[in-house]
Protein backbone atom coordinates (compact mmCIF):
# COMPACT_ATOMS: atom_id res chain seq x y z
CA UNK A 1 0.00 0.00 0.00
CA UNK A 2 1.49 3.35 -0.98
CA UNK A 3 1.09 6.75 0.69
CA UNK A 4 -1.72 7.83 -1.64
CA UNK A 5 -3.72 4.67 -0.92
CA UNK A 6 -3.24 5.20 2.81
CA UNK A 7 -4.43 8.80 2.49
CA UNK A 8 -7.49 7.65 0.54
CA UNK A 9 -8.32 5.23 3.35
CA UNK A 10 -7.85 8.00 5.92
CA UNK A 11 -10.42 10.07 3.99
CA UNK A 12 -13.09 7.85 5.52
CA UNK A 13 -11.89 8.39 9.11
CA UNK A 14 -12.53 11.20 11.52
CA UNK A 15 -9.74 12.11 13.98
CA UNK A 16 -11.99 10.75 16.73
CA UNK A 17 -12.44 7.36 15.02
CA UNK A 18 -11.40 4.50 17.34
CA UNK A 19 -8.99 3.02 14.78
CA UNK A 20 -7.14 6.29 14.26
CA UNK A 21 -7.00 6.96 18.01
CA UNK A 22 -5.73 3.41 18.64
CA UNK A 23 -3.06 3.81 15.97
CA UNK A 24 -1.81 7.04 17.54
CA UNK A 25 -1.93 5.47 21.02
CA UNK A 26 0.28 2.60 19.82
CA UNK A 27 2.80 4.97 18.29
CA UNK A 28 2.75 7.15 21.41
CA UNK A 29 3.36 4.12 23.64
CA UNK A 30 6.26 3.08 21.41
CA UNK A 31 7.69 6.61 21.58
CA UNK A 32 7.43 6.61 25.37
CA UNK A 33 9.20 3.25 25.52
CA UNK A 34 11.99 4.57 23.30
CA UNK A 35 12.36 7.66 25.51
CA UNK A 36 12.76 5.38 28.51
CA UNK A 37 15.26 3.21 26.65
CA UNK A 38 17.34 6.17 25.48
CA UNK A 39 17.55 7.80 28.90
CA UNK A 40 18.63 4.85 31.02
CA UNK A 41 21.68 6.05 33.00
CA UNK A 42 23.64 2.81 32.68
CA UNK A 43 23.78 2.92 28.86
CA UNK A 44 27.04 3.24 26.98
CA UNK A 45 27.37 6.08 24.49
CA UNK A 46 26.85 3.65 21.63
CA UNK A 47 23.70 2.17 23.15
CA UNK A 48 22.36 5.63 23.92
CA UNK A 49 22.97 6.69 20.31
CA UNK A 50 21.27 3.53 19.00
CA UNK A 51 18.22 4.11 21.20
CA UNK A 52 18.12 7.80 20.25
CA UNK A 53 17.89 6.70 16.61
CA UNK A 54 14.98 4.42 17.44
CA UNK A 55 13.29 7.30 19.28
CA UNK A 56 13.75 9.59 16.27
CA UNK A 57 12.18 6.93 14.05
CA UNK A 58 9.17 6.55 16.37
CA UNK A 59 8.66 10.32 16.38
CA UNK A 60 8.98 10.47 12.59
CA UNK A 61 6.39 7.73 12.25
CA UNK A 62 3.93 9.67 14.38
CA UNK A 63 4.52 12.84 12.33
CA UNK A 64 3.90 10.92 9.10
CA UNK A 65 0.66 9.40 10.39
CA UNK A 66 -0.61 12.75 11.71
CA UNK A 67 0.43 14.56 8.53
CA UNK A 68 -1.26 12.01 6.30
CA UNK A 69 -4.45 12.26 8.34
CA UNK A 70 -4.30 16.07 8.23
CA UNK A 71 -3.83 15.99 4.44
CA UNK A 72 -6.76 13.59 4.08
CA UNK A 73 -9.00 15.85 6.19
CA UNK A 74 -8.03 18.93 4.19
CA UNK A 75 -8.72 17.09 0.94
CA UNK A 76 -12.12 15.95 2.23
CA UNK A 77 -13.01 19.51 3.32
CA UNK A 78 -12.06 20.87 -0.11
CA UNK A 79 -14.16 18.19 -1.80
CA UNK A 80 -17.14 18.96 0.45
CA UNK A 81 -16.73 22.67 -0.33
CA UNK A 82 -16.77 21.93 -4.08
CA UNK A 83 -19.91 19.83 -3.71
CA UNK A 84 -21.68 22.63 -1.83
CA UNK A 85 -20.88 25.09 -4.62
CA UNK A 86 -22.45 22.81 -7.22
Amino acid sequence: MNANEIKQNFLTLEPTHPFYRALLALVEADTDAEIDAATMPQLTDGARQFNAGRLAHARDLRRVIEGTMRDALEERQKEEGRRKKE
